[in-house]
């Protein structure tokens, strides 16, 4: 078992709450490399940065700029081979960033602002490969939280999302500072990749037929088929799949 580590902050009484505690970062998304954390943080002129520092929180460090806005429009992000990969929301689509640590500059991997109600997500990230899915839903459709269909992926969720907006998905794979390709389009994905085994599932048209498809050989497998309609939960582990009826 994995034992816990002291806390770094060991100023007694202290509440962990401002920059006085070397503890505390006040920020989103903490990503980790074996000797320092890079983590998103709003600045007082409503912009949003990425910052730096030693893993005992010290040294900290502004790194750059990314956009005017808030971290509330941040809804994923990772850290693989030198390069921040993170997805945010505009307006009532969404965008995939990739930040290039080594020259500190940031180009759009998938520009998905021309359509409403299309939202971008990364599944994994593999041999310095980017692969992501994206969404398209049907902004036209009753909306039971009065907000856009982007932001009720965000409010409840991607079943709740997927069950009442979602119209067909697509898989893509991007190389560093190469243009996206095209793997899978016109499924229905109702699960995310948690990176296991580089593979994600989804379901077919008509909701009756569950795959794999494995992301780096591009070969697609069925998995299961029935009577439907199915779904597939959120996530997966230990080659488990839990199926919603």
């Amino acid at each position: 078992p994995i034992q816990p580590k002291e806390s770094i902050c060991k100023k007694p009484g202290c509440m962990h709450e401002g920059t006085s505690c070397n503890a505390y970062i006040g920020a989103s998304f903490l990503l980790a490399t074996e000797h320092e954390l890079y983590y998103f943080r709003a600045d007082q002129e409503q912009s949003v940065s990425l910052y730096r520092c030693d893993l005992n929180g010290e040294n900290r460090q502004l790194v750059m700029q990314l956009w005017d806005g808030y971290t509330t429009d941040l809804y994923e992000a990772y850290l693989a081979n030198g390069h921040i990969y993170y997805t945010k929301r505009v307006g009532l689509s969404t965008q995939i960033w990739d930040v290039d640590l080594s020259n500190l500059s940031q180009s759009v991997v998938a520009n998905e602002m021309g359509e409403e109600g299309v939202f971008a997500h990364i599944l994994d990230i593999a041999d310095g490969i980017l692969y992501y899915q994206i969404d398209y839903g049907d902004p036209t459709l009753p909306d039971k939280s009065t907000t856009p269909p982007t932001l009720s992926f965000n409010n409840f969720g991607y079943d709740q999302w997927y069950k009442g907006y979602s119209t067909g998905s697509a898989l893509y794979r991007v190389e560093p500072g190469k243009q996206p390709e095209l793997l899978k389009e016109d499924i229905m994905a109702s699960s995310f990749s948690s990176g296991c085994n580089g593979c994600v599932y989804y379901v077919s048209k008509d909701k009756r037929s569950i795959y794999q498809y494995d992301l780096t050989t591009a070969t697609e497998y069925l998995v299961y088929t029935g009577e439907g309609p199915y779904s597939i939960n959120e996530y997966t582990f230990d080659n488990r799949l839990i199926i919603h009826v």
